[in-house]
């Protein structure tokens, strides 16, 4: 029966497998140690007291012992300690254990100043690997010998032993390291201790700075132990791993391929790929998948593929007239800022100067303007199973499809917003919708002609009522104007030398706006995918920068389930910035 008993323990042992890998995520950020072995660790249901918990990295200190009156029921536990079990009678065993085990003898500062008050010159600035060669010198000293013996020394038979200084002889300095085997011995135990400790705390190191590396992208999670192998065999790799570059979702090159036109092998490049290449690889196979998706064996992830090839499709063509402006579309997670570097080229209007046996400069070119990221607009969509599995209309794919489509008008909406009397002047053109025509467009393109606005750049932005009657006028070329790649790129290559974008529903900023020429120094626009932290990364069913392969352009999106409510949850998300530009790079267009 569907929902039964068997599917809500198959729920159960899913959602229970993703607490214990958050958890597990929790202990190897604390420990330093491997997700995986923790991982293994919990599922052997591992026991730690204080000290052994301190040892794995799980604790920073420990406080004196406590006794509980409280009662725990450990039936539900497979490997209960006995010494927890009978905490009374097993006192004197614990007590044993503690005792047994090997205890951190010293920390670097101590074994410094072991080595200095037996005569060895060290520093504080010695690096581990120099100290344990210290130390593997005295380890291998002779009851007796001197610490730096002269250089031209020779062996000398063995000479019975001196017989002690008188008091009033006060002894050197330099006292000889140990007097007896005993001494050597004991010593030779410590430094043993010693270089296990240096030995562990490199190690712990060397785990760290690969983790990192996993953490920054720059190599996969699989590859961690055997980074770490190599690392402690040289340590020179880790510099080499910091060097790496970061593979980001969304941030792999293009890289062409030539494949299998096997769906096998066309799904399993695909699941390799990433960012660009993936969207390229994508958009050349689509077709056949789409055909392959209808049936219930394809896998969900490749369904999801498709469909969010779908929705690119959608957001790009409805946000294209942002390429209007000086726009970055960045496919690539920013690290460590919320700053994005526009180009931005300002119009020259001054005359040209005479040459008069030396140059003069007047003005600093400027080719670029920093943009702050700090919009963030996003369509979510969430539904139950009982909506998913039987209501006959649900259609998750086509409502995603719409929420991209819109959250591509609103960013644009957003970004239009700026274009109002105050940033950019008075309008050129007062028209109504009913009477624009081609003589129109003219009148703008002479307004930016005596702007000196260069020829290559310049974009037309109209409403749909200005558009729909500019389409009726027979001077602008039907042929060119209705072509079908114009209409499926969401332009028209050319009128009157503008690119020309007609924007449904264009905000009019209450000021009767209907259009505007557009130069890219007017607005500048920068969109980039903002990353979630690793923690939120863990509860996601899927997390995709999905970038349409014609234009750059790219969006976030997000899936995660909340078994509590029983609900599905989809996001399509986009984070960008803008600022205003060049006050002449842009001519209103408005309607009485």
């Amino acid at each position: 029966v569907d929902g039964g008993p068997a599917e809500e323990m198959r729920q159960a042992a899913e959602d229970l497998d993703k607490t214990g890998e958050i958890i597990a995520g929790i202990y190897s950020n604390k420990s330093g140690k491997p997700a995986a072995k923790i991982r293994q660790a919990m599922q052997s249901e591992t026991w730690f007291d204080g000290a052994e918990a301190k040892e794995y990295g799980l604790t920073d200190t420990l406080t004196d012992e406590i006794t509980l009156t409280a009662k725990f029921d450990l039936s539900h536990f497979r490997r209960v300690p006995e010494i927890i079990r009978n905490p009374q009678t097993n006192a004197a065993a614990q007590n044993r254990a503690r005792a047994s085990k090997p205890k951190n003898v010293m920390t670097r500062e101590e074994i410094i100043a072991l080595l200095k008050s037996l005569g060895i010159e060290v520093s504080d600035e010695m690096t581990d690997e120099q100290l344990k060669e210290k130390l593997k010198a005295v380890q291998n000293r002779q009851p007796n010998q001197p610490d730096n013996p002269p250089a031209n020394a020779i062996a000398q038979p063995t000479a019975p032993p001196a017989q002690p200084q008188a008091a009033s002889n006060p002894a050197p300095q330099s006292q000889p390291l140990a007097n007896s085997t005993a001494e050597v011995a004991q010593l030779q135990a410590t430094v043993i201790r010693i270089n296990d400790r240096l030995e562990a705390e490199r190690r712990q190191r060397v785990d760290n700075a690969v983790q990192q590396a996993v953490d920054e992208f720059r190599i996969p999670a699989n590859q961690k132990d055997r980074w770490v192998q190599r690392a402690m065999a040289e340590e020179a790799v880790l510099d080499d791993l910091r060097a790496m570059p970061q593979h980001l979702p969304g941030g792999e090159p293009l890289r062409p391929r030539i494949v299998s036109p096997d769906i096998a092998n066309i799904v399993g490049e695909l699941n390799r790929l990433q960012g660009m290449e993936k969207a390229v690889f994508l958009n050349k196979h689509i077709e056949r998948l789409r055909q392959v998706c209808n049936t219930n064996t394809v896998a969900t992830e490749l369904k999801r593929d498709v469909i969010l090839a779908d929705m690119i499709v959608a957001f790009a063509r409805a946000i294209a007239p942002l390429r209007a402006f000086g726009t970055v579309f960045n496919n690539v997670a920013l690290l460590g800022t919320d700053k994005i570097q526009a180009p931005y080229f300002a119009i020259e209007s001054a005359a040209s100067t005479s040459f008069n046996g030396t140059y003069a400069f007047g003005n600093t070119a400027t080719d670029h303007k920093e943009i702050t990221v700090d919009q963030r607009l996003y369509q979510g969509l969430t539904f139950t199973s009982s909506e998913f599995r039987r209501q006959p209309y649900f259609n998750a794919r086509q409502s995603m499809i719409l929420k991209a489509q819109k959250l591509a008008c609103d960013v644009f909406d957003t970004i239009w917003g700026a274009v109002t009397l105050a940033n950019f002047g008075a309008a050129v053109v007062n028209e109504a919708a009913a009477s624009f025509d081609a003589s129109h467009v003219g009148t703008v393109k002479l307004a930016c002609d005596e702007a000196y606005w260069p020829t290559p750049g310049r974009s037309l932005i109209l409403d749909s009522g200005h558009d729909n009657n500019l389409m009726n006028d027979s001077r602008l070329g039907g042929a060119n104007y209705l072509s079908a790649e114009a209409i499926r790129q969401g332009s028209v290559p050319i009128v009157k030398g503008f690119t020309y974008y007609a924007v449904p529903n264009l905000p009019a900023n209450a000021e009767n706006l209907v259009g505007a020429a557009v130069f890219p120094s007017s607005i500048l626009v920068a969109i980039s995918p903002m990353q979630p932290a690793p923690a939120v990364m863990q509860t996601l069913v899927s997390y995709q920068v999905v970038v349409d392969p014609a234009t750059g352009i790219a969006f976030e999106y997000r899936l995660w389930g909340t078994a509590g409510t029983d609900t599905t949850n989809e996001v399509v998300e986009c984070n960008f910035g803008y600022a205003v530009g060049e006050a002449a790079a842009l001519k209103r267009i408005t309607e009485p």
